[in-house]
């Protein structure tokens, strides 16, 4: 007598689960949109152009404004890691699987923004990095945020979180389910039930926020794939075990570069700049 029937209260969880997913979507999108700008005025202010385009950009600067650019940045990022950063290490995509199979979905707000900085200034200043994995790092965080913020149990947490990321994809790549898959593939690690709908929801809601502000064309513009000759399936049997060697090739060559830059004999600050 007195208690919610078990129907009803499992419907407003699912709305409620819903509408914070909403929320994820909606800063997680403004977020990476913040991110994108600001690499782009980094990039105007050190390279002279904030064109996504860098190439074409270096060819036009003067030769002085190259070579001081991503030293400067790189001496930035440096001073901020070694002393504002958390742990003294800056995040990315791995650290978000990382929360989902270790820590519950809990992901350190403070530090998540402070990765966001040092990622904008490093980008901005001509660092060989990609965008996205950073921009996918902070709208997990940010959805992680809201998750503790409101109180909701591990399920639902590491939902929002997923939400948050998809939302970032979304929003960055202006490709909702590109946003869907690699959330549950790459971050959740697999197509949980409970995890299904947030995530559709914030991605959904990621790439509205972009396309409510003018930005209806996709980054990748594929033609239509069209098959005409039956030898081209082994064609991509080859290619899918090529690009899969090169995988594995390029992550073991980042990892023994790692280990050789930890033994140049340069204060863990300055090996940025260098």
């Amino acid at each position: 007598m007195g208690s919610e029937p078990r129907p009803v209260a499992s419907i407003v969880a699912v709305v409620r689960l819903a509408v914070l997913a909403a929320a994820a979507g909606v800063v997680s999108a403004y977020a990476s949109l913040g991110f994108l700008l600001g690499i782009g005025w980094v990039q105007s202010m050190l390279v002279g152009s904030a064109s996504a385009g860098l190439s074409a950009a270096i060819d036009q600067a003067p030769w002085w404004r190259v070579l001081l650019a991503p030293a400067l940045g790189g001496l930035v990022v440096g001073l901020l890691v070694r002393y504002v950063m958390p742990g003294r290490v800056a995040q990315g995509p791995a650290d978000v699987i990382e929360a989902v199979q270790v820590r519950d979905g809990r992901m350190p707000l403070r530090r998540g923004l402070l990765s966001a900085a040092a990622s904008v200034i490093s980008i901005g200043s001509g660092a060989s990095v990609g965008r996205y994995g950073p921009a996918l790092h902070l709208g997990a965080t940010l959805g992680s945020w809201l998750a503790r913020y409101v109180s909701v149990d591990r399920n639902a947490r590491i939902a929002l979180l997923g939400s948050g990321a998809a939302a970032a994809i979304a929003a960055a790549f202006n490709a909702p389910l590109a946003g869907i898959l690699f959330a549950h593939e790459v971050v959740i690690c697999g197509f949980a039930v409970r995890s299904v709908m947030p995530v559709v929801v914030g991605s959904a809601v990621g790439a509205s926020v972009v396309r409510a502000h003018g930005s209806s064309v996709a980054l990748f513009e594929l033609p239509d794939p069209g098959i005409e000759h039956f030898y081209e399936y082994p064609l991509f049997v080859v290619l899918g075990v090529l690009g899969g060697v090169l995988a594995i090739a390029f992550i073991r060559s980042v990892d023994i570069a790692s280990r050789h830059a930890a033994r140049v004999p340069a204060p863990d600050w300055a090996r940025p700049m260098i």
